[in-house]
Protein backbone atom coordinates (compact mmCIF):
# COMPACT_ATOMS: atom_id res chain seq x y z
CA UNK A 1 0.00 0.00 0.00
CA UNK A 2 2.96 1.99 0.25
CA UNK A 3 3.75 2.13 -3.12
CA UNK A 4 0.10 2.84 -4.06
CA UNK A 5 0.66 6.17 -1.87
CA UNK A 6 3.69 7.52 -3.15
CA UNK A 7 2.52 6.89 -6.84
CA UNK A 8 -0.88 9.12 -5.93
CA UNK A 9 0.97 11.54 -4.51
CA UNK A 10 4.06 11.52 -7.22
CA UNK A 11 0.41 11.82 -10.05
CA UNK A 12 -0.77 15.02 -7.84
CA UNK A 13 2.38 16.59 -7.56
CA UNK A 14 3.21 15.99 -11.08
CA UNK A 15 -0.84 18.17 -11.85
CA UNK A 16 0.48 21.05 -9.84
CA UNK A 17 3.75 20.94 -12.17
CA UNK A 18 1.89 20.36 -15.00
CA UNK A 19 -0.14 23.58 -14.26
CA UNK A 20 2.32 25.93 -13.23
CA UNK A 21 3.90 25.10 -16.46
CA UNK A 22 0.79 25.92 -17.98
CA UNK A 23 0.70 29.40 -16.33
CA UNK A 24 4.51 29.73 -17.58
CA UNK A 25 3.35 29.52 -20.79
CA UNK A 26 0.88 31.50 -21.07
CA UNK A 27 3.34 34.28 -19.64
CA UNK A 28 5.63 33.96 -22.68
CA UNK A 29 2.21 33.65 -25.28
CA UNK A 30 3.19 30.66 -27.67
CA UNK A 31 0.39 30.82 -30.78
CA UNK A 32 -1.69 28.09 -29.99
CA UNK A 33 -2.30 26.89 -34.16
CA UNK A 34 1.86 27.00 -34.18
CA UNK A 35 4.15 29.87 -35.74
CA UNK A 36 2.95 32.57 -38.22
CA UNK A 37 2.73 31.28 -41.46
CA UNK A 38 5.83 30.80 -43.43
CA UNK A 39 6.37 31.32 -47.05
CA UNK A 40 8.47 28.56 -49.00
CA UNK A 41 8.54 28.28 -53.06
CA UNK A 42 5.37 29.90 -52.98
CA UNK A 43 3.19 27.81 -50.58
CA UNK A 44 2.38 28.97 -47.19
CA UNK A 45 2.70 26.94 -44.19
CA UNK A 46 2.02 26.46 -40.47
CA UNK A 47 4.27 25.16 -38.34
CA UNK A 48 2.77 23.11 -35.76
CA UNK A 49 3.48 24.01 -31.97
CA UNK A 50 5.94 21.70 -30.05
CA UNK A 51 4.50 18.38 -28.78
CA UNK A 52 5.02 19.13 -25.52
CA UNK A 53 3.40 22.40 -24.91
CA UNK A 54 0.60 20.45 -26.73
CA UNK A 55 0.21 17.85 -23.97
CA UNK A 56 0.82 20.10 -21.15
CA UNK A 57 -2.58 22.29 -23.00
CA UNK A 58 -4.16 19.01 -23.59
CA UNK A 59 -4.19 17.84 -20.06
CA UNK A 60 -4.41 21.21 -18.26
CA UNK A 61 -7.31 22.36 -20.34
CA UNK A 62 -9.93 20.26 -18.94
CA UNK A 63 -9.28 20.93 -15.27
CA UNK A 64 -9.05 25.20 -16.08
CA UNK A 65 -11.71 25.24 -18.53
CA UNK A 66 -14.86 24.48 -16.13
CA UNK A 67 -13.19 27.05 -13.31
CA UNK A 68 -12.98 29.53 -16.06
CA UNK A 69 -16.76 28.93 -16.91
CA UNK A 70 -17.28 29.97 -13.36
CA UNK A 71 -14.69 32.16 -12.32
CA UNK A 72 -14.16 35.22 -13.99
CA UNK A 73 -11.25 37.27 -14.87
CA UNK A 74 -9.83 40.14 -12.68
CA UNK A 75 -9.08 42.79 -15.35
CA UNK A 76 -6.24 41.04 -17.26
CA UNK A 77 -5.39 38.18 -14.43
CA UNK A 78 -6.46 34.73 -14.51
CA UNK A 79 -7.03 33.42 -10.95
CA UNK A 80 -7.86 29.97 -11.99
CA UNK A 81 -4.88 28.20 -11.99
CA UNK A 82 -4.65 29.58 -8.69
CA UNK A 83 -7.72 27.61 -7.75
CA UNK A 84 -6.85 24.64 -9.84
CA UNK A 85 -3.60 24.06 -7.89
CA UNK A 86 -5.98 24.60 -4.43
CA UNK A 87 -8.27 22.36 -5.37
CA UNK A 88 -5.61 19.53 -6.65
CA UNK A 89 -3.91 20.11 -2.83
CA UNK A 90 -7.62 19.58 -1.37
CA UNK A 91 -7.98 16.63 -3.14
CA UNK A 92 -4.91 15.12 -3.37
CA UNK A 93 -5.03 14.63 0.34
CA UNK A 94 -8.63 13.29 0.69
CA UNK A 95 -7.28 10.74 -1.75
CA UNK A 96 -4.16 10.07 0.50
CA UNK A 97 -6.55 10.18 3.67
CA UNK A 98 -8.65 7.67 2.37
CA UNK A 99 -6.30 5.09 1.26
CA UNK A 100 -4.57 2.81 4.58
CA UNK A 101 -1.61 2.74 6.07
Amino acid sequence: MFLLREIVFYVFVALELLIIARVLLDLIQPNPYGSLPRRSYGRSYYTPRHPLVNLVYVITEPMLAPLRRVIPPLGMFDITPMVAIIIVGVVQRIVLALLPV
